[in-house]
């Protein structure tokens, strides 16, 4: 158990860490100088989310004996499959779905862009998330 910090070792806290910004950063949040950018395993690639990511989701779908391809690289393979572009919206259509048709998993993707959402002098956020995106233009 963890005791400098709290009595809870639960997936939350164990990822609540102590940080000090330094003062420079802390002068040009107030400045309104600081863009966020926050990747994908922020939210839906959480692994506290679901216990697999999408990357693993395709690649499992995938027939390429290659390891270890990029991100990018896995899709392109994906792609080339028959209907393989509509099929790989498809199925990120239907993992965002399954995760907001749960409001457990769906609070637990959404908790950092929440946190996010309370800074006031931050008006700048850069994300490769594009759940909201994807789900307008395939609803």
């Amino acid at each position: 158990m963890n005791t400098a910090k709290n009595e809870c070792d639960c997936i939350f806290c164990k990822e609540e860490l102590p940080i000090e910004l330094p003062k420079t950063l802390i002068t040009e949040i107030f400045n309104n100088n600081v863009v966020i950018f926050a990747g994908a395993g922020i939210s839906t690639e959480n692994k506290n989310v679901l216990n697999y990511s999408f990357y693993e989701d395709i690649a499992s779908k995938c027939d390429s004996e290659e390891k270890n391809l990029s991100f990018p690289e896995l899709m392109e393979i994906y792609t080339q499959k028959p209907n393989g572009r509509i099929k790989l919206l498809s199925d990120f259509k239907d993992r965002i779905q399954y995760i907001r048709s749960f409001p457990e998993l769906y609070r637990i993707a959404t908790r950092f862009h929440c946190e996010l959402a309370t800074l006031p002098h931050i008006d700048t956020i850069i994300t490769t998330n594009s759940e909201h995106l994807t789900s307008k233009i395939l609803s």
